[in-house]
């Protein structure tokens, strides 16, 4: 279970979670989620919650380096994600080069993914061959 740091009410009365997830990509990485439980979020919630990204983020980057706008806010539609629940990363970077090693890190991970999808077939195939 990854540790909880803060829930939200959003107008509509559901909650969203400030959570800072065991799989680091950098120092002080936290993702602001809509719990599967309460179904899909509507646009206001949406929308709320991406409010309270930039505000979590703000926050984060002003305690960690003293600057309120030394972050990153990663959000992916729906078709584009491995996880179907709502979702923003927050993410402190103190310049450039720890953004560049932060992206290298998603994009390794997500080659890995890649990779582990592709031979998923491979390794079904190879464990239920039927022997004659």
């Amino acid at each position: 279970m990854e540790p909880l740091v803060k829930t939200y009410t959003l107008n509509s009365g559901r909650h969203c979670l400030l959570i800072k997830p065991n799989f680091v990509i950098a120092k002080g990485y936290h993702v602001l989620s809509f719990p599967d439980h309460q179904g899909y979020p509507d646009v206001a919630e949406q929308d709320e919650m991406l409010a309270i990204s930039l505000k979590c983020a703000r926050e984060i980057s002003r305690k960690r380096f003293n600057h309120t706008e030394k972050f990153m806010l990663i959000h992916n539609g729906i078709g584009s994600r491995r996880r179907k629940n709502f979702h923003c990363h927050v993410i402190p970077v103190a310049g450039k080069v720890n953004k560049a090693a932060v992206y290298f890190s998603l994009f390794t991970k997500n080659v890995f993914h890649f990779i582990w999808f592709l031979t998923r077939g491979m390794r079904k195939a190879l464990i239920h061959e039927p022997t004659l």
